[in-house]
């Protein structure tokens, strides 16, 4: 969304229009699924897809289409298994693409655009929202300006035509539509969680790249420059070289509430470190490497020196040992992110610490 995003800005400084193509429902197995973006120009030529084939094909005559009349258009596509095969496509399921047509001279749409790109920059939380076809009731005009921006604190950038309180429904869900009186699709876009990766070992150089590629800000930090550097981690968003695994590892982090902590250092006594720090913040996981032999040792000294653990015999907050399956650091690293990916998709209403 972030490339669509800083390439729809382009052209409203430029002074030009174009569509936008969503995926806001999606059945059986299609090509991409709900929430998938791609923005049509004027000359046609796109930024991202909602699928190729047969979808995407038709997706661009309709935002063509879209682009000359100024008024908005829902997309409804079968892909059959036998036309899928045709074209090469292992898929067959139904989707709805909703095309927005966005005014580059509408302040509305430039503002929605504006405000999204810093979001995106920032890693802030926000719902991107889209007004479908009405279901009874009053519906948009058609030329409106029918995207917004809902933040945490319900303040919206756009026009907000929904129903009252519905601000404070869309918190903690991902991506859906409502159906009341209005149709809104809502995705969740911006902060997704950020990783704080302590060790820059070969674990921790595998992990970063995997994390970023599926949205976590992830920071490094390590005592060793010559390991923890941009040329290691080319990927993270933010590399710290630490004095101690004792001292300031949350310096200036502000807030740890939707901070994930991996810990995957080079021994047993900078584990047991950071741990004893993690312990003491709020944040969302904490997860600690290492077999289970080395884990019961750490959590043992925390109860008898630390007083940390009290008699919990494995503190939910960290989760079993992946090194215990005795894999590869790809591999290791590829098992850590889905298990931050499947905590993530649960939402914090729903992962208990």
């Amino acid at each position: 969304m972030k490339k669509i995003v800083s390439s729809a800005n382009v052209l409203i400084k430029a002074g030009q229009s174009f569509a936008i193509a969503t995926i806001v429902t999606q059945k059986g197995n299609t090509p991409r699924h709900t929430g998938a973006q791609m923005l049509v120009r004027e000359d046609g030529s796109i930024e991202g897809t909602v699928g190729g084939g047969l979808l995407e094909a038709e997706t661009r005559r309709r935002a063509a289409e879209v682009i000359a009349t100024k008024i908005p258009y829902m997309l409804e596509f079968e892909l059959r298994a036998k036309s899928a095969a045709e074209q090469g496509m292992a898929c067959g399921g139904d989707v709805e693409v909703w095309i927005d047509y966005v005014d580059a001279e509408d302040p509305t749409c430039r503002a929605v655009y504006q405000a999204l790109e810093e979001v995106l920059e920032q890693k802030n939380k926000a719902w991107y929202g889209l007004y479908l076809p009405e279901i009874g009731g009053d519906p948009l005009p058609e030329n409106a300006c029918r995207q917004c921006l809902i933040f945490a604190d319900g303040t919206v950038i756009g026009s907000f035509q929904g129903e009252t309180g519905l601000v404070h429904k869309v918190m903690g869900y991902d991506v859906f539509t409502i159906s009341e009186k209005s149709r809104i699709f809502l995705q969740a876009i911006g902060n997704d969680g950020r990783v704080l990766i302590f060790g820059a070992g070969h674990v921790g150089e595998k992990l970063c790249p995997v994390l970023s590629s599926v949205g976590f800000e992830t920071i490094v930090m390590d005592d060793r420059e010559e390991f923890a550097n941009d040329k290691r981690f080319p990927t993270a968003d933010q590399i710290r070289i630490l004095t101690s695994f004792t001292e300031g590892l949350f310096a200036d982090l502000g807030g740890m509430s939707n901070t994930y902590c991996v810990i995957v250092t080079r021994g047993h006594l900078h584990d047991k470190e950071v741990l004893v720090e993690c312990l003491n913040t709020d944040a969302y996981y904490i997860g600690m490497i290492g077999s289970r032999k080395k884990r019961e040792a750490v959590y043992q000294a925390l109860r008898e020196k630390e007083g940390l653990l009290g008699k919990t015999p494995l503190p939910a907050a960290i989760p079993r040992s992946v090194s215990a399956l005795r894999q590869t650091p790809e591999e290791i690293a590829i098992s850590i992110a889905g298990e931050l990916i499947a905590v993530r998709a649960m939402g914090h209403e729903n992962y208990q610490r």
